[in-house]
This record gives C-alpha cells, structure tokens and sequence, in this order.
C-alpha cells in the first residue's frame, strides 16, 4: 500500500505514487491513499494515517507465504545465445550479465543483434533478456559470480561473461516454445521451502521447474502474476501448467551435468525435474 501527502509535491506527486503502484507486486487494487499531508504523513494526520494502516492489516492476507528470498532470487540479468555449427550439431554459446552488470534496459535496447552475428560470426544472435531468476540459490558451481578465469565480452555497452553451452539441434538453432535443449550445467537450482514454483507437465509425464521469468514479450510481467500465467499459455496437447508451494525444499541437478531447459511463448525458463 502506497499512501501519499498532497502538499508533498515530489516524492508524494499523483505521478510519483501511480509508479510506484504499477511496478510493485501486490499493489494492484488496495486502498492507496492521499492525505491533507507533508511528507511526514504522521505527523500531520496522524490518527487518520494509523486507522487506515490499521485496517489494512486487519483485512489483507498475503497471497503466499512470505518467505525471503535467497541471493538470485528475483535478481535481474540478459543473456545472448550465439550459436555455431559444430559437426552436425548446431551449438549456442550463452553469454550472460550474471556477476557482472545489470543489464540495463536502455543499454539492452540499443544493442544491434546484427552487428553482433557479423562481429562474431554465430549463424544468429538470440536475445534472451531481460529475465528474472525465480530460484533462490545456485549450488555447486559459480553461476552468479564471477570467476577468475571467466571470458568477459562486450555487447553493445553491456558486459557479460561466457556461461555455459546450449545443444539447440533440437529446434534446428532457434529458441522454440516447448522444445527442450540441452544445457551444460553443473550446478544445483535450490528452492526453499514455502516458495512458490511453476510447473509444466509434458503429455508424457514430465515435469520442467520455472528457473526464470521473462520480460521478452510482456514488458510488465511480475513474480505475483506467475500463479495465474496458465491462463495466458497456448500449451501443447496433453501438456499442463501448474503451481504450488514447496513443503519441502526442492533442489533440482542435471543429470550427468546435462540439463534440459525449454520456455513457453513468454519466454520464461523451465529445467526438467530428474
């Protein structure tokens, strides 16, 4: 809840608290306030402020438990997948801002893809960003920091470093929906318990875990708006979208390094459950 002074004319602007409304979770429909007030609401109305907060608390119930994020959960980053032939496989490096910049919109936005498949020389470049981890942990490897020995390039004016590789023969070098690829990966996805997860079912009984959320197709998409993301999916026949909270913690580990990793139409990231 957002509430705002009247004669507080910057930060308490209408303008001021309408962004702070549509880009917070959880904000969308509650009594947000403007009072005949400073900035100091307090100390002005103060009585009328506490009856308000009062009754705030008194009748809204999160919607999930509140548990704290771990150090990649939410964290914002980029990636671009270049790939390669090689023999007759087609193979994509993947060039992340993990531990190493902020991918900043604007920054992202003036990168040319072109100019980097000629610079380099991939069959394409592939934007993948911005994303939004939605585990809590990376275990076992260095996936968010930066290690001595990592390759750093330079896309446009973002820095980024050479994650992993990612087999795409399966969907002949593109990111296709619901088309799994193949990750080199060493590390282990860790969710904690009472957090929220969001599950695809294959026809066959499958089950990938959302590692990341995505903003490529919908600029405004938040972590509050994921339970509900099944009704925006055209999935596959026999395929299933789900959500749940986690009684246990879940850690989720490639098998014999190999992880295999597909998106919906949104973008957002699933790795199979093995």
């Amino acid at each position: 809840m957002f509430n705002a002074g009247e004669y507080d004319t910057g930060l308490g602007s209408e303008a001021n608290q309408r962004k702070w409304v549509d880009h917070v979770p959880g904000s969308d429909g509650v009594d947000h306030r403007r009072f005949q007030a400073g900035h100091f609401i307090q100390d002005d109305v103060g009585e009328d402020l506490a009856l308000h907060v009062l009754d705030f608390l008194q009748t809204t119930a999160p919607q999930t438990p509140l548990v704290t994020g771990g150090p990649s959960y939410n964290m914002r980053y980029c990636e671009i997948l270049l790939p390669f032939l090689q023999d007759d496989k087609i193979v994509a490096q993947v060039w992340g801002t993990p531990g190493v910049d902020m991918c900043r919109q604007a920054q992202w936005d003036a990168i040319d893809f072109e100019d980097v498949v000629a610079e380099y020389g991939a069959l394409t470049a592939i934007p993948n960003g911005p994303r939004f981890f939605v585990v809590d942990e990376s275990r076992g490897a260095e996936v968010i920091a930066q290690e001595a020995e990592t390759q750093i390039r330079q896309f446009g004016e973002i820095n980024m470093r050479l994650l992993t590789t990612a087999d795409l023969s399966a969907a002949q070098g593109e990111q296709l929906p619901y088309v799994a690829g193949e990750v080199s990966r060493s590390n282990t996805w860790h969710f904690y318990k009472g957090r929220r997860i969001y599950e695809l079912t294959d026809n066959t009984g499958q089950v990938f875990v959302m590692q990341s959320f995505s903003r490529i197709s919908d600029a405004s998409l938040q972590m509050d708006d994921l339970a509900n993301l099944g009704d925006r999916l055209t999935l596959p026949e026999g395929w299933t979208f789900s959500s749940r909270i986690l009684t246990e913690a879940l850690d989720m580990t490639p098998a014999e390094g190999i992880a295999y990793v597909l998106q919906d139409e949104l973008g957002n990231s699933y790795q199979l459950v093995q």
